[in-house]
């Protein structure tokens, strides 16, 4: 027959057991990170690349607001163009009327 064990030792010995399997799939989860570690240095990117790249969009984004603000003002150019020519229509116009009714 069997020796007869404890409450206290069988818990122990179960919760030992438990923890050295948990131990074990720590330090196996450990190995496979570090696994797939390995081939990411090349693919992060370096904080000067960072800045340098944050510089170049910033630049960019200069230019084409700029872009947008030219093309803002030609429409607004092309605006003033075309309310010149209605202005100046309309003056024609009345000083044609008036031309009109002085000779009348």
């Amino acid at each position: 027959m069997t020796d007869p064990v404890s409450l206290k030792e069988h818990l122990e010995k179960l919760f030992d057991v438990r923890l050295k399997a948990q131990k074990d799939l720590i330090e196996q989860a450990k190995l496979n990170m570090e696994q797939r570690m390995e081939g990411f240095p090349a693919q992060f990117v370096q904080k000067g690349d960072v800045e340098s790249s944050l510089a170049l969009l910033s630049a960019e984004v200069k230019t084409l607001t700029h872009a947008k603000d030219q093309l803002e003002g030609k429409a607004s150019q092309r605006s003033v163009i075309v309310a010149l020519f209605i202005s100046a229509l309309s003056l024609l116009i009345a000083l044609g009327g008036l031309l009109r009714h002085f000779k009348v």
